[in-house]
């Protein structure tokens, strides 16, 4: 199944700490995108492990673009998040919504890529036993 989230992907950050505290600054932008996937996903099941995931993370075509051939290369893409942190940030909003927790995620895949609109397209499936 695929899942499109409008907007540009978000990373996962690092947990607040004060003295006596630790908490999630992130955690109303979480409920925000798991209730959109849990939308799309609807009354469908959850994924039985093994599972394998395809992340396409699409962020803003920059403003200032010196020739068209250059848009893939590596260094246009230094300022944006690490793809890791990424992943991250959507395997942990899918934990209960489309799987049981992100443990059972055995396969994934992932690039970055420019266009004209902002999004992340995630499409989930089961791995054939």
């Amino acid at each position: 199944m695929k899942y499109i989230l409008p907007g540009k992907p978000n990373p996962l950050r690092r947990p607040r700490f004060t003295a006596n505290r630790v908490w999630d600054s992130q955690k109303s932008e979480k409920l925000c995108t798991g209730i959109t996937i849990g939308n799309i996903h609807g009354d469908h099941p959850f994924y039985e492990p093994p599972i394998a995931i395809e992340f396409k993370f699409y962020f803003k075509m920059p403003k200032k673009v010196n020739n068209l051939r250059g848009i893939h290369q590596f260094d246009e893409f230094s300022h944006y998040p690490d793809i890791d942190n990424l992943i991250k940030y959507y395997l942990d909003c899918c934990n209960g919504l489309i799987w049981l927790d992100d443990r059972f995620v055995t396969k994934i895949f992932s690039e970055k890529l420019y266009d004209l609109e902002a999004r992340t397209e995630m499409e989930v499936w089961t791995i054939k036993k």
